[in-house]
């Protein structure tokens, strides 16, 4: 297979699978792929290929039909009672053997390349399998981040606390962002005001390396620099030091942001934040509801432990 030089290289790097016994095709497929970006693993027998896409969890398999002891088929059938998400591609240098359509309907499979249609035509079927998993993936880390939300509702909800609420708002978003150390700022003003607020920002439920911090001129300065920009913002974002950034914001403009040490923010993590951090506000406002509601405004003091 003649590599071939492509003016679009892919903008997106992905973990693809050879299971091929031909040896020659195995490192044309090698070649061209990595030529792409992509990393390129591979098998030459059934049992080995499966064998890879449990252990490594490609995006993609390119899967041979004709192989020594088994078929494309069998193979396929025992990927899928483990894993469902991975895309084949079934290839073939004997399609009139197997007919495409049939293949495509009998088979847990998104595509179907005969070998005599030549390299091109292959990555465009590649594109358009690899294409398709993104956009899957996106849709499964939506709901991933969404079922995480659901079960931490009831914690966040429940009558406690504003410092409780703060601490288990941060507990859950840690995960959900997979991230790691964190903290909670918040303007020292209306729905944010804590008892022993002495700073116009403070800093709560903070963990790890920040849980030493008394207060936000503790913090380091690039850490303030995060944190003003978070008080500013009004959309959950990266910041390019490495700090996952949610922005609270109350109905009255009061403003607060919760931060995270993490690796990125996925655009399709977003909006999950948005409602986690509508959710945490939500939970604060109802504490002074019930508060308004169960002592005498006369006697109620203006903050809250």
């Amino acid at each position: 297979m003649a590599r071939l030089k492509r003016s679009n290289r892919t903008q997106h790097r992905h973990r693809i699978a050879v299971i091929d016994d031909d040896q020659g095709m195995v490192r044309s497929m090698v070649r061209l792929l990595s030529s792409e970006g992509h990393e390129v693993l591979s098998a030459m027998t059934p049992e080995a290929g499966v064998e890879l896409v449990r252990q490594e969890k490609p995006h993609l398999v390119l899967l041979d039909y004709h192989l020594p002891g088994g078929t494309g088929a069998d193979v396929v059938a025992e990927i899928r009672a483990f894993d469902t998400a991975t895309e084949v591609l079934l290839v073939t240098g004997y399609a009139s053997d197997q007919p495409a359509r049939r293949l495509l309907a009998e088979l847990d499979i998104q595509g179907y390349h005969d070998k005599a249609d030549g390299p091109e035509r292959l990555l465009v079927l590649i594109d358009a399998a690899l294409k398709h998993y993104r956009a899957l993936e996106r849709v499964r880390r939506q709901q991933a981040s969404l079922r995480h939300i659901i079960d931490a509702t009831p914690e966040i909800v429940q009558l406690q606390s504003g410092r409780q609420v703060l601490h288990a708002a941060l507990n859950h978003l840690v995960p959900l962002l997979q991230g790691r150390d964190g903290f909670i700022a918040t303007a020292n003003n209306g729905l944010f005001v804590f008892d022993g607020a002495d700073e116009g920002v403070s800093i709560h439920a903070s963990t790890g390396q920040f849980a030493q911090a008394s207060g936000f001129g503790a913090l380091p300065g690039e850490i303030g620099e995060v944190v003003a920009a978070g008080l500013e913002q009004d959309v959950p974002h990266w910041h390019p030091g490495g700090y996952a950034v949610v922005p609270l914001e109350t109905r009255n403009g009061e403003r607060g942001c919760m931060v995270v040490q993490a690796d990125g923010l996925p655009t399709d993590c977003h909006e999950a934040c948005a409602i986690y951090a509508h959710l945490v506000v939500q939970a604060l406002e109802n504490i002074i509801l019930f508060e308004r509601a169960t002592v005498d405004p006369l006697t109620r003091v203006g903050t809250r432990a």
